[in-house]
């Protein structure tokens, strides 16, 4: 079993979704906003600490080695047109991925227009650990690992 895992993540914002949690998802993501009055009603801000959003707890890794982005594409007329994150988390135990950043990605799914594969979450060594592909279908988060046929549900983690 590997030490490290490494997600990888770009997915699709539903617009008004993307719109209606902006500060939130700017403050949690860009590092751009002061902190939002009020995070949404979800698991993963029960026990979330704004010190440790990803500009906090990556600022020590070497330039390009991760990501966290939340964009906004707007049309020439000045409409939001298209939205979404992109990230890259190196470096993260296996506790949690579980623990901190499945809850983030189920969250970002609820806002997704995403059908079908939207990230992985690969060991960052040449273990025998099978990768974890993250899919979004209905605003749900679901995981699959090579080795079993069914998607796992990751509400069933959460509830």
């Amino acid at each position: 079993m590997s030490a490290h895992y490494n997600l990888l993540l770009s997915l699709p914002l539903e617009i008004s979704l993307a719109a209606d949690n902006y500060s939130v998802l700017d403050f949690v993501f860009n590092n751009n906003s002061s902190e939002p009055t009020d995070f949404p009603d979800h698991p993963f801000f029960e026990n979330f600490n704004p010190i440790d959003r990803f500009h906090n707890s990556y600022k020590d890794f070497v330039s390009g080695a991760w990501k966290s982005d939340f964009w906004i594409q707007k049309d020439p007329s000045g409409n939001v047109c298209n939205a979404g994150i992109n990230l890259c988390l190196p470096g993260n135990k296996l506790e949690g991925v579980w623990q901190d950043t499945l809850p983030l990605v189920h969250w970002l799914a609820s806002m997704s227009s995403a059908k079908g594969a939207v990230g992985i979450v690969v060991a960052e060594d040449f273990s025998d650990d099978e990768p974890m592909v993250l899919i979004v279908c209905d605003r749900k988060l679901f995981i699959s690992a090579s080795k079993h046929e069914e998607l796992y549900n990751f509400d069933d983690a959460l509830f």
